[in-house]
């Protein structure tokens, strides 16, 4: 079924991306799939960025994979609640997940280098010789496979609780 506008189609896109990332992490091992469910929150982000940038601008958003670094932006000038997230522990572990995986995008990591040299959410890499994977060797996914993190509880329920406001967003283009 199409849809009405591009907003609409990004926003419907984030949020099967997050629910496949949600579904992810509660039916499979974090230890599994947490560079998936990274690579999956990362999709999400930068989508419900670009639906937002769609709703504000009426223009499609810019083809590259930055969105959600200056979504973050926007939604700190938006709201009272989110200009002081310096102050709030919760959403400054929230938005320094969002900027760490975001860095972790392949283009934005390999800045479309011919060899990935660097660590990134999708591809294996080489650096002196020495070969990683995302799966094992991730800083941020060893942090989420610690059961006493609070990264991945937070973002998802900040996550949530974009999705849920969006519809507020398109019609006052402000977050409450």
């Amino acid at each position: 079924m199409p849809h009405e506008t591009w907003a609409d189609a990004y926003f419907t896109q984030a949020k099967q991306d997050f629910y496949l990332a949600l579904h992810g992490m509660t039916n499979i091992s974090q230890i599994e799939c947490g560079a998936s469910v990274c690579m999956l929150l990362q999709m999400f982000f930068e989508k419900y960025a670009k639906a937002v940038f769609c709703a504000q601008t009426g223009q499609l958003p810019p083809k590259n994979h930055l969105a959600a670094g200056n979504f973050l932006g926007a939604l700190k000038k938006s709201s009272t609640k989110y200009k002081k997230w310096k102050d709030n522990p919760t959403l400054k572990l929230c938005f320094d997940f969002i900027k760490k995986i975001e860095s972790l995008q392949p283009a934005n990591a390999n800045k479309w280098k011919e060899i990935d040299d660097c660590p990134q959410l999708e591809y294996p890499w080489c650096f002196h010789d020495v070969i990683y994977s995302p799966a094992m060797d991730l800083d941020i996914v060893s942090e989420l496979k610690n059961a006493k993190s609070p990264i991945l509880a937070n973002v998802i329920h900040f996550a949530k609780n974009l999705i849920d406001s969006f519809p507020l967003f398109v019609k006052t283009h402000r977050f409450s």
